[in-house]
């Protein structure tokens, strides 16, 4: 009785070990394909070619009071305030799955800005694409979004109100990095 359990637990244990060992070796491989780089994305039952650039010429779309929240709510999870690195100013950026971009097409039609290749894809990682703004689209985007109920809404104020002063421009992305850096609380804006 007991000699048996014994030698049915160590096969279980030969099983799971190569059974691991299968799967570092798969992970392994799957990270080392790679497949062609992603040339449109996917947005409302339409596919878009990559990249959508920025223009001067921008016809915005209206953005009602509800889709602002939930663009701005999506900025809150997904979005990110960088400052350029030159110190002028910053751009704000959405990464999101280059099959599911909705999100991306929004908010270049609400605030301008491109859209182009984030990531490619490989193994069981799947394409992304990104929505950037940067000068005058990223300060109006974040001067918009901080209106709303946003987990980054001091971010956005100091991408929105960006110093012209060369000392305040300095000073400005330190201050991003402790804001970044600090737990957020939930304070709503309306």
């Amino acid at each position: 009785g007991l000699f048996e359990m014994h030698s049915k637990d160590r096969a279980c244990l030969l099983s799971m070990r190569l059974l691991e060992r299968r799967c570092t070796r798969l992970s392994t491989l799957l990270r080392k394909l790679e497949f062609p780089k992603q040339s449109y994305i996917s947005a409302f039952g339409k596919r878009y070619e990559l990249p959508i650039r920025s223009s001067k010429t921008h016809v915005y779309k209206p953005v009602s009071d509800g889709e602002l929240l939930y663009l701005g709510g999506f900025f809150d999870g997904d979005g990110c305030v960088t400052p350029t690195s030159g110190k002028h100013g910053c751009t704000l950026s959405i990464g999101q799955s280059a099959d599911k971009a909705e999100i991306l097409i929004r908010c270049h039609e609400a605030f301008g800005g491109g859209v182009h290749n984030h990531r490619h894809a490989n193994g069981l990682v799947k394409a992304s694409a990104k929505w950037v703004a940067s000068g005058k689209n990223s300060r109006a985007a974040a001067a918009r979004l901080a209106q709303v109920c946003s987990l980054k809404r001091k971010q956005l104020s100091i991408a929105a109100c960006w110093p012209s002063c060369n000392d305040m421009r300095a000073e400005a992305p330190h201050q991003l990095k402790i804001l970044k850096r600090q737990p957020v609380v939930y304070q709503c804006h309306r």
